[in-house]
């Protein structure tokens, strides 16, 4: 378990999907609000409270690399972390290139999850 407690907002239009990263992410001591869109998250009010951004690259309505702008363009802060479940080297290359912390294929093992996260909470490294 976490000894601080950190909130990951979670964007995934996959259902069940969305209940297994939330599932694992509680599971290691952090604290998740799940969406499944991003104007749903949003349209939340949580967003100054969110640590780090866990999302798929592409939903219905506004996709990943949309929110992952419009989060820049509002000055948010916090890291953002994309999965996919495409060979997805161009958007990968895509993402970087605008600061994503980091980028995971689909299926995500909660190992690589954790890790993803952790680096990308320790810092220094680029926003989304």
């Amino acid at each position: 378990m976490r000894s601080q407690t950190l909130t990951i907002a979670l964007v995934e239009t996959d259902l069940p999907t969305n209940l297994v990263i939330s599932h694992q992410l509680r599971a290691q001591g952090y604290v998740v609000r799940a969406f499944e869109s991003a104007s749903e998250l949003i349209d939340s009010g949580c967003l100054e409270q969110i640590d780090c951004l866990l999302l798929d690259i592409e939903f219905k309505g506004m996709s990943g690399r949309g929110l992952q702008q419009y989060l820049q363009d509002m000055g948010y802060l916090f890291p953002v972390i994309f999965m996919t479940e495409e060979d997805a080297s161009a958007a990968r290359l895509q993402a970087y290139r605008h600061g994503c912390s980091d980028f995971l294929s689909k299926p995500v093992r909660a190992g690589d999850l954790a890790g993803a996260i952790d680096m990308a909470l320790a810092g220094p490294h680029s926003y989304c």
